[in-house]
């Protein structure tokens, strides 16, 4: 049925007519999982797809999941040297179309790179934020005029107020435009353009009966579960997939479940068996089974953030090979994904939840100290392009010792957020 409201949410668009989805649903409910069927659904279908993801320590970051789409169009990672990325802007610009480029100086300063146009500079920051939000409108409009547009922005109850400022600037301008705004969210969220005629709102709830009958099945190879097990299961995780889906595998790793020749059943009786009774509990007790390097690698990472650069984890753990391998063994385990190779090495926690949980299990000590070396990390490694990273920097130093490091990088964050009215 959800698949199926995105599908016609699609045709409409492809009619030139836009179209906004709000997709919510409790964590772990399956949002970003609709999504990833839902692009596999239009795979042999020509449209261009740009995702931008909000935060939870996000919320005073301006533009942040903006940046993230602007970024994934003109196909910029961290650590690219600045006339590399003006070089890839202006190529992408001029290949859709030369009359957009009067929306390379507000682009330019978006991304903290050097602007060369003085009309522009002399703005005040009340305008430059207008020029702002009009060059990103025309490069998203246009873009939707070659090839029909989904944007996606996920985890919108931690956005920032200026991306929410523009979220509801550019709704006001899709009605006649092939472009499809998904926007994904927890309940505790409140929209407020939920007025709008192309505006739809798809609820995800907890999987039916039969479906947390498959579910199961299928995490465990597609064999017949006994329904001592399956009650075990849906009386602890509800119809939660994320929470059945870890509860599952932390029976199975704690030796819960065995396989006969009529397939799983439990291996103890039903109250023998102690697991925790709340995802986050589930997750920890995974965590607390694991070997003492992943565990680490885990959790140093987590103080990074939800997606992590291998170079800075790299640098942090000071590891190279192990690290890999380790990683390795993580992906094996479903808690990290890789998520790109090029131009940088990159993993991504498999939910927020788990990066939450592994952040919450180090010691307030211990995370200082790690929120100081990824600080020293950033600025090594990025030393070229630090006014982009100065709001991560003010947050790593924030929650470290280092508080002189701290007040200049939460100052340059201020600033650079006045001059763009942010």
């Amino acid at each position: 049925r959800e698949l199926g409201s995105l599908k016609k949410a699609f045709e409409k668009i492809q009619a030139g007519l836009g179209q906004v989805i709000g997709l919510v649903g409790e964590a772990g409910v399956g949002k970003s999982r609709l999504i990833l069927e839902f692009k596999g659904m239009l795979r042999h279908t020509p449209y261009t797809y740009l995702e931008g993801e909000c935060l939870h320590f996000g919320s005073s970051m301006a533009y942040l999941p903006i940046l993230d789409i602007v970024r994934s169009y003109f196909n910029i990672k961290e650590g690219l040297q600045e006339h590399i990325v003006k070089r890839r802007m202006d190529e992408k610009i001029d290949s859709l179309d030369q009359k957009l480029r009067y929306i390379l100086p507000p682009l330019h300063e978006l991304l903290s790179l050097t602007v060369k146009d003085e009309s522009f500079m002399k703005l005040e920051p009340k305008l430059k934020k207008e020029r702002t939000f009009e060059a990103i409108r025309d490069l998203l409009i246009r873009e939707s005029q070659r090839n029909p547009l989904v944007l996606v922005v996920e985890d919108l109850q931690w956005i920032d107020k200026t991306s929410e400022e523009f979220l509801n600037y550019l709704i006001g301008w899709l009605a006649n435009t092939p472009i499809l705004l998904i926007l994904l969210f927890r309940p505790e969220y409140t929209c407020s353009w939920g007025n709008k005629s192309y505006y739809s709102r798809i609820g995800l709830d907890h999987l039916p009966i039969m479906e947390r009958r498959e579910l199961v099945e299928s995490i465990l190879q597609g064999a017949e579960v006994s329904t001592e097990l399956h009650d075990l299961i849906t009386r602890k995780a509800g119809g939660n997939p994320l929470f059945m889906e870890e509860l599952t595998n932390a029976l199975l790793e704690s030796g819960y479940i065995e396989k006969s020749k009529h397939g799983y059943r439990l291996s103890r009786k039903v109250w023998e068996i102690r697991v925790p009774n709340t995802i986050q509990g589930i997750i920890a007790s995974r965590m607390d089974r694991l070997h003492e390097n992943l565990k680490r690698t885990m959790q140093e990472a987590s103080v990074i953030g939800r997606d992590f650069a291998f170079s800075i984890l790299e640098t942090i753990t000071r590891m190279k090979e192990e690290l890999k391998s380790y990683l390795l063994e993580l992906q094996g385990l479903e808690l990290v994904y890789e998520q790109s190779l090029f131009p940088e090495l990159e993993y991504t926690f498999k939910h927020a939840l788990v990066q939450e949980v592994a952040y919450n299990s180090l010691l307030l000590m211990r995370r200082r100290e790690i929120h100081e070396k990824v600080g020293n990390a950033i600025e090594t490694l990025y030393a070229a392009r630090m006014e982009e990273f100065y709001e991560k920097l003010a947050y790593h130093y924030s929650k470290s010792e280092d508080k002189e490091k701290a007040y200049k990088y939460l100052k340059l964050s201020g600033i650079k957020a006045t001059q763009n009215s942010s």
